[in-house]
């Protein structure tokens, strides 16, 4: 803690740590839950590995763990494809990339634990039995992060090479594929409906899902195609997009990310070519964070 800080009365102080079970993990997804009938205080829940860990945080003990396996797709008779290659990754640990809990859809009244895994695959769990709900492949490649949309029934899947499968969370059947990502996509968002006419969608009913990417464009997708056409693209060069946040009203947003692309547009599909398209930034080192303001 600074001498500014202790000046100011600063109340920020560590109450403990405490390790997981495997060395050297790297955790990847955490969450507070909130408390239920069979829980009186709130829990945590971290995901480091191929595992997911259930926590009692006062008593930095543990209630339960989850462990997932590989589905990847058989290269040659006995092998299967690991993730980072057989050299980096000789055990093929099936890495939990994100983790989210909620409902599948409005009034479904069980919460499920969505997983993202580096063999490409979703899991949908129960939270209070484990028991599998649903199993499906998402993109190509591993999957990076999720985003469970409860009240559109929706479910996304970000892929590391690039696309975002939709999945209509009552059957778990492809509403859409979202393509035009050249490199991993870091999140997806839906777009409040008051937004949609500031990207090319004026009349349009469908959910609009905002996308980014390391390959330094923000995209934006309705959903009315099976594989959907981005209706608007934003991009920065040299600026990778790690993650953003739309205000409580709307009316700003704000990417986060930074520097780190030596060739800007060495990734970038061809469509940004297209000037209609395509609203891009000048050719300068950027900050770590990018404000707009929006009208809609």
């Amino acid at each position: 803690m600074s001498h500014d800080q202790k000046e100011a009365g600063a109340t920020f102080a560590l109450k403990t740590e405490f390790a997981h079970p495997g060395p050297d993990q790297q955790i990847y997804a955490l969450l507070w839950l909130e408390t239920t009938e069979l829980n009186s205080q709130p829990s945590l829940m971290t995901a480091a590995d191929d595992k997911i860990y259930w926590w009692d945080v006062e008593n930095q003990s543990l209630t339960n763990t989850w462990a997932f396996d590989s589905v990847a797709p058989t290269t040659e008779p006995g092998n299967r494809a690991a993730y980072g290659g057989v050299k980096r990754n000789p055990a093929n640990i099936c890495y939990i990339f994100d983790a989210v809990v909620g409902e599948l859809y409005p009034g479904q009244g069980e919460d499920v634990v969505c997983v993202a895994l580096s063999d490409g695959s979703v899991r949908v769990l129960d939270r209070r039995s484990a028991r599998t709900v649903a199993r499906v492949q998402g993109a190509e490649g591993h999957l990076t992060a999720l985003r469970l949309a409860t009240h559109e029934h929706l479910l996304l899947a970000c892929g590391g090479r690039g696309d975002v499968v939709a999945f209509d969370t009552r059957t778990f059947s492809v509403r859409a594929v979202l393509k035009g990502h050249g490199r991993p996509v870091f999140g997806a968002a839906l777009v409040p409906p008051d937004l949609t006419n500031c990207f090319g969608s004026e009349g349009i009913k469908a959910p609009m899902v905002m996308t980014w990417s390391t390959d330094t464009t923000l995209r934006f997708f309705d959903l009315n195609t099976g594989n959907s056409t981005a209706r608007h693209v934003a991009c920065h060069p040299r600026f990778p997009i790690l993650t953003c946040a739309f205000s409580p009203g709307h009316r700003q947003l704000v990417l986060g990310g930074g520097t780190g692309v030596p060739e800007p547009h060495t990734h970038l599909p061809q469509d940004l070519q297209k000037t209609g398209k395509c609203c891009a930034h000048g050719d300068v080192k950027p900050p770590s964070l990018l404000y707009y303001n929006l009208h809609g």
